[in-house]
């Protein structure tokens, strides 16, 4: 078991302190109770026999004004008067009433003796308040001749009252000073015996103090020399522990704080090894890479950003006209904002990466900010990605214009969108329309599907497919089969969509449907057959032929009509002029032609 000289200091200053607060407490609670003794009997003195006896001597005082009250009633022959000191009699009375109910509830617990003599005081009292009522009864009833009889029993219970009331003020006091002395007792023998404990308790603290600055002084002194050799810079000094206190373990210490303060100054070594690393890489990579302090500051330039914004100088300038490419590091990164206190605030709040837009001149250029902290995760610095984005945002605006060609254009026209397999990706209403299908029927299968069967499995068809694989177009009018099983006649212009490499990865189709404009052709290209048929015929001398008129309509109903015609009438005119010149050959000159002809035809019936 280790002895009090190896016991650490923490130990050493435990055990002497608890045993002054051991001491000091033992005194703390004997000075309570004695002083709670006291605080005891202040309050009692305050809470019961001061005011019973305050209510004792406003009872006496009350009892002789009454008597005075009674006297004064008594010798008065006027009637307003007497019934003035009547009625201050009646009040007097009143208050010496309510003062026995105040001491009654203030001695409720009394007992023995003091008991007894409230007891006299209460039956002494009743008395002479009967009398009272008797005496005012008859000053009321102006009988003289009882008053003086009346007022005679009033003094005799009055002073009965007096004496019994002074036999209970006798007593309190009595009780009081027992209680005092009592007191005066306990107080004497506490401060005694707190003083002595003070001189105790004094001299036991100086042996500690003694003690303690003894064990520790020579081996703190060790310790204060090695500290000194540390903070001298040299991280070599020889550190031995010696004992088990606390003074051996600050020696222990400094020895690791020495041990660690070497591994730190490595530490800071390899990071800045690091940090030379990161710098060189920063400084060759294409991102546009700006570093700025706590501050603000502009700390860093790679050199990626160093040429563009020297590319970008004069554009810059017609922003910021001090600006100058080849003194940013160093500046405040308010250079490139026109409402700099808005970016403080931004960048004091940052917590996550946040992306910025900025127009300096005729270039826009994206920020991407994102904040930099310590290993306490305590705010060192900001680093900014920039990227020049003006050719970007112009090419939007071109895409914008082209998506709006081509919203127009699937606004009048019949588009489908297939993949380069010929699967149909999506398609618009007036395809739709066209087609009779939905695109809930047709999305994910063949383009084939809207061809006649014969074409879907030709070699035309197959080349067709080849041919948009290799990213050319491919236009003309195509026959193609509706839902209904109708044809479907489409001028359509198939052009294949390349993606960032240059591969087509989806066909779109632009399409037109001319279905009535083929009909319309088809339906032409008969009746002109048909025509030259009868014309045929005709000159065959068979004028019976005609052109049929179902299914035409419009024009070409109105010129098979016309050809029709034509040859009804040159039948007739050719029935008429043989039938009369068969007359005339039979030798019958009576024959006429009838019909109303015009031009040559009524020149022949002529």
């Amino acid at each position: 078991m280790k002895s009090i000289q190896d016991l650490p200091i923490a130990r050493k200053l435990l055990l002497a302190f608890s045993i002054a607060c051991v001491l000091t407490a033992g005194l703390g609670v004997y000075s309570l109770l004695r002083l709670d003794t006291a605080h005891e009997y202040a309050n009692r003195l305050e809470s019961d026999s001061l005011p019973r006896t305050q209510t004792l001597t406003a009872m006496k005082s009350l009892l002789l004004q009454t008597r005075i009250d009674e006297l004064q009633l008594i010798q008065q022959t006027d009637a307003d008067e007497r019934a003035d000191y009547m009625k201050r009699l009646q009040n007097d009375r009143a208050e010496y009433q309510a003062a026995v109910k105040r001491y009654d509830a203030l001695a409720s617990k009394a007992g023995g003796e003091l008991a007894k003599r409230i007891e006299a005081v209460r039956q002494a009292s009743e008395q002479y308040f009967k009398v009272g009522d008797q005496i005012v009864a008859a000053a009321s009833a102006r009988k003289t001749g009882q008053l003086a009889e009346l007022a005679d029993s009033s003094r005799e219970w009055r002073r009965a009252t007096g004496k019994a009331i002074d036999g209970v003020i006798e007593l309190e006091a009595s009780n009081s000073a027992v209680e005092s002395a009592s007191f005066s007792r306990h107080f004497s023998i506490s401060v005694r015996m707190v003083a002595a404990a003070t001189v105790v308790l004094s001299a036991l603290s100086l042996m500690i103090g003694w003690w303690v600055a003894r064990s520790i002084k020579g081996p703190l002194a060790r310790a204060v020399a090695v500290a000194e050799g540390i903070a001298a810079g040299r991280l070599d000094n020889p550190i031995g522990a010696i004992g088990g206190d606390e003074v051996g373990t600050l020696l222990a210490m400094l020895e690791r704080m020495q041990q660690q303060l070497l591994e730190r100054a490595r530490g800071d070594r390899r990071k800045a090894s690091e940090l030379a690393r990161v710098k060189q890489g920063l400084d060759v990579v294409a991102t546009n890479v700006m570093v700025a302090d706590a501050e603000f500051n502009i700390v860093y330039l790679n050199e990626s950003i160093k040429a563009m914004l020297q590319q970008a100088e004069a554009d810059i300038r017609k922003d910021v006209p001090a600006f100058n490419a080849e003194s940013v590091v160093g500046a405040s990164i308010d250079l490139f904002n026109k409402n700099p206190a808005f970016q403080r605030e931004l960048l004091a709040k940052l917590n996550a990466t946040h992306e910025a837009r900025l127009v300096l001149g005729s270039l826009s250029f994206s920020l991407i900010v994102n904040l930099i902290q310590d290993d306490r995760q305590e705010r060192i610095g900001y680093v900014f990605e920039w990227r020049d984005i003006t050719a970007e945002l112009l090419q939007r605006e071109r895409d914008a214009e082209s998506q709006g060609r081509i919203a127009a254009i699937s606004a009048s026209q019949a588009v489908i969108e297939l993949g380069m397999d010929g699967i149909v990706l999506a398609a618009n209403d007036k395809f739709e329309d066209a087609m009779g299908y939905s695109l809930s029927e047709i999305k994910g299968r063949h383009h084939g599907l809207l061809c006649d069967p014969n074409y879907r499995q030709s070699i035309e068809y197959q080349q067709f497919w080849e041919k948009l694989n290799r990213g050319e177009s491919e236009s003309g009018q195509y026959k193609r089969i509706g839902k209904d099983g109708r044809e479907v006649w489409l001028q359509a212009l198939y052009n294949p969509i390349n993606d960032a490499s240059g591969k087509p990865f989806k066909v779109v189709e632009y399409a037109t449907d001319v279905s009535a404009q083929v009909m319309a052709a088809r339906v032409l290209e008969q009746a002109v057959e048909q025509t030259q048929d009868v014309v045929a015929a005709a000159r065959r001398g068979d004028l019976d032929q005609r052109i049929p008129l179902d299914g035409k309509t419009g024009a070409v109903r109105d010129l098979c009509e016309g050809v029709n015609s034509l040859v009804e009438n040159m039948s007739a005119v050719v029935v008429d002029v043989g039938r009369v010149f068969g007359a005339l050959a039979e030798g019958d000159l009576t024959q006429t032609i009838e019909t109303e002809y015009q031009g040559a035809f009524q020149k022949i019936k002529q």
